[in-house]
């Protein structure tokens, strides 16, 4: 990371819309993991879902994204499990309608 720019010294503090203040990225790994883990956990599964499917996810995939979500947070949430969860689920393995008639 940098703490110039320039002659510029870098002010890596923020201030949430929550008040919630922020000292670098150490403070934001802080607040995301004490505050808002499951959303994290949620998100980071929705985007590897959606990449690994190679379409972008549907309402109708909502309750299997929150389900990947729970078995995560149930295995440690890692990195290797979360892959080996999406592989392993209906979402990753069904068949998904083009939409069109199948003749």
């Amino acid at each position: 990371y940098r703490t110039r720019v320039g002659k510029t010294a870098v002010d890596a503090t923020a201030t949430l819309f929550n008040q919630q203040e922020l000292a670098g990225i150490d403070g934001l790994k802080r607040y995301l993991l004490k505050d808002r883990q499951d959303q994290f956990i949620r998100s980071i599964v929705h985007k590897l879902a959606a990449y690994s499917l190679g379409r972008p996810l549907t309402f109708s995939d909502r309750a299997d994204v929150d389900k990947l979500s729970v078995n995560l947070r149930e295995s440690g949430d890692g990195l290797e499990d979360l892959i080996l969860i999406i592989t392993r689920s209906n979402l990753f393995s069904a068949p998904q309608s083009t939409g069109l008639d199948d003749e």
